[in-house]
């Protein structure tokens, strides 16, 4: 699975990828990949618009990603996680504050994705790879 869960707060036309921490200091959010085999899939979003698509069951991490920003529809839109052997989510609170999140099932990458966006988050998109639900 792709280790990037985040939050998100749009302000003005500049955004940037936070998250927040304990002491409500924002700071960058690593990305690693780990070695993962099986189909992938990802989610894509505009933070401009709030346009999001999913792909899901391709091949590589690269195809599933690359998939998701076309099938997203609008200009701006980026890959936001992609998932191996699991589900990811995307949710947005009534802040206006992105979070999305991957996990082994689809109830785990929603509340994950749930608490990077805050209080009130709602369901904005979600797949899985696989079998996995």
């Amino acid at each position: 699975m792709r280790r990037h869960a985040a939050s998100l707060l749009l302000g003005g036309a500049l955004a940037a990828l936070l998250t927040i921490g304990t002491a409500g200091v924002a700071s960058a959010v690593p990305t690693t990949a780990e070695t993962a085999s099986g189909p992938w899939s990802a989610i894509a979003f505009s933070m401009e618009t709030g346009s999001a698509a999913v792909a899901w069951n391709y091949s590589s991490e690269s195809a599933a990603a690359s998939a998701a920003r076309g099938k997203c529809g609008t200009r701006g839109c980026q890959s936001a996680v992609e998932v191996a052997n699991g589900c990811a989510s995307l949710m947005q609170a009534p802040s206006g504050r992105w979070g999305w999140a991957y996990g082994r099932s689809r109830s785990d990458a929603d509340g994950i994705a749930a608490s990077h966006a805050g209080r009130g988050a709602r369901l904005i998109a979600w797949t899985c790879s696989g079998d996995h639900v």
